[in-house]
């Protein structure tokens, strides 16, 4: 089974959805299509590509880090993708059925800081 984007009202209701496990969220107007207010979920400091799938599996493309990286760069902000496995109402599936990618970059900052406020606990 191959998968398919959702567009349309379940794909606006998946990103509401996935806008509000982020403090400080909105959407984008038009999911990112207007000018001036691209991506889909925007924070303080990221702009998140939000894709939703019905399916069981979803298939990542490159060109979506690309862009989402380009855009975000070029507003100050860090890139993320967020991925949701959604019911045909764009609620999540299950409890972790919602995942963020952030480039390698972006992670390392976060490790950085965690072990900073563990005041230096190494990890086994």
């Amino acid at each position: 089974m191959g998968t398919r984007k959702i567009y349309g009202n379940t794909g606006l209701r998946a990103e509401e959805h996935a806008a509000k496990t982020h403090t400080c969220a909105r959407t984008t107007r038009g999911s990112g299509a207007q000018p001036g207010d691209p991506g889909d979920i925007v924070l303080p400091e990221y702009l998140i590509e939000h894709k939703a799938t019905e399916n069981r599996s979803l298939s990542l493309k490159y060109e979506w880090l690309s862009k989402i990286t380009r855009l975000a760069s070029s507003r100050g902000r860090r890139a993320a993708l967020q991925i949701s496995f959604v019911t045909a109402d764009g609620r999540p599936v299950s409890g972790d059925a919602s995942w963020v990618m952030v480039p390698v970059s972006v992670f390392r900052e976060l490790v950085d800081l965690a072990e900073k406020m563990d005041s230096g606990t190494t990890y086994k």
